[in-house]
């Protein structure tokens, strides 16, 4: 009897909340604004108690004249009155006079819910809820053109990390956007360099959002790889500033990058190391003198001997046969090519190398080597199987 009793107290309690009325509000922290710039808008919804039972969903957020970011809700009390509240961030897209029409479903625990979740029937397994989509206060946003993408207050910069490299060496740049605005939006940063090779990273968005709009940074990290120097052009960027109400210019200095050439032969291959050969005493001298002069001399004594020529001939046959002769300068040239191949000591090197030697024949190796997609054992290897064509 007394848990009945419980029951019902908490349901009564419960039930008299839902008679709780509520009024939303909506406002934005400027009127006008021009396109791509940030708009905090602010739904409050407050209620005439505590407003237990009450679950929100907001409805019509999303449309293709505006971006919509979610910055936070926050559910509290004022003077025993509850309000819940979401902030948003707006990027409009379009000029114009925009209208925002927001709903929210409001979701309430009705009382029927309540006493059969409280007594336990049988056949309630949850509590259950009436919705009712209300049509928020519409809020008007005069949008003015643009004719640049980016809005905010931004800083741009360009680091290289030297102003001399040696042919085919990489030179490493950083580009740096920061500031705050409509930071998602940052294009990648494009370079054209005549006679060069870049190689361009995606970009990097350190950023968060704000009532101002993304703040933090987006980095770019690009290569550069060429045999003769060459002028990094200034890089602009342009953009609405806020602080001025004008478009204004970034722009980065020019730079000239000095490259040394590309190679010479011995600085291309490891030195061979000389052999070190031990000194020969006298003693030594004596005894190699008397050992040929013994062989002189059972040579002169033997040689016209039949059995002795007839092995001598035998002997050459068999050399013959075993080690054919080749062609001298040919096998010579290509025993020096596998040998440069094999000292080349960075893929830089081997790329040159390669190029001098015959462009036509490892022009896939050098093309791989350069674009650092294949290892310098495994393009020294390929290198070697075709020396035999070059």
């Amino acid at each position: 009897m007394k848990q009945l009793l419980g029951s019902l107290v908490i349901m009564l309690m419960f039930t008299e909340a839902l008679d709780a009325s509520y009024r939303w509000s909506i406002h934005a922290n400027k009127s006008e604004a021009v396109v791509h710039e940030a708009v905090e808008v602010v739904l409050r919804c407050h209620f005439s108690d505590t407003a237990y039972g009450y679950f929100i969903e907001l409805q019509q957020l999303t449309h293709p004249d505006y971006e919509i970011k979610l910055l936070f809700e926050t559910e509290a009390q004022e003077t025993g009155k509850e309000y819940y509240e979401y902030r948003y961030v707006l990027f409009p897209k379009k000029a114009g006079d925009l209208v925002l029409n927001f709903h929210a479903l409001m979701q309430q625990t009705t009382k029927e819910s309540i006493e059969n979740s409280v007594i336990g029937r049988d056949n309630v397994e949850d509590i259950s809820f009436d919705s009712t989509s209300v049509a928020l206060p519409p809020l008007q946003l005069h949008v003015k053109p643009s004719s640049v993408q980016l809005v905010g207050e931004m800083n741009l910069s360009l680091h290289a990390d030297t102003t001399a490299v040696s042919a085919y060496k990489p030179l490493h740049l950083n580009i740096t956007l920061e500031g705050v605005g409509n930071l998602q939006q940052v294009a990648p940063f494009v370079l054209d360099i005549p006679d060069a090779t870049v190689f361009a990273e995606k970009p990097d968005y350190a950023i968060t959002l704000t009532a101002q709009g993304y703040r933090g940074k987006v980095t770019q990290n690009i290569a550069v790889v060429a045999r003769e120097g060459y002028d990094i052009p200034s890089l602009q960027q342009q953009y609405w500033h806020l602080a001025t109400q004008k478009i204004e210019r970034l722009e980065t200095a020019p730079l000239h990058i000095e490259v040394t050439p590309a190679y010479r032969k011995e600085t291309l291959l490891d030195t061979p190391a000389k052999k070190e050969v031990p000194p020969v005493n006298e003693r030594d001298w004596i005894l190699t003198a008397f050992v040929l002069f013994v062989l002189g001399f059972i040579t002169g004594r033997y040689l016209k001997n039949s059995w002795v020529q007839e092995l001598i001939f035998h002997l050459h046959r068999i050399d013959a046969w075993l080690w054919p002769r080749r062609d001298t300068k040919a096998s010579q040239k290509r025993h020096n090519l596998r040998s440069d191949i094999r000292h080349c000591r960075t893929p830089q090197a081997l790329s040159v190398y390669l190029t001098v030697v015959d462009s036509d024949v490892y022009g896939d190796i050098i093309t791989e080597l350069e674009s650092e997609t294949i290892a310098l054992a495994t393009a020294k290897k390929e290198a070697l199987k075709r020396t035999d064509t070059v």
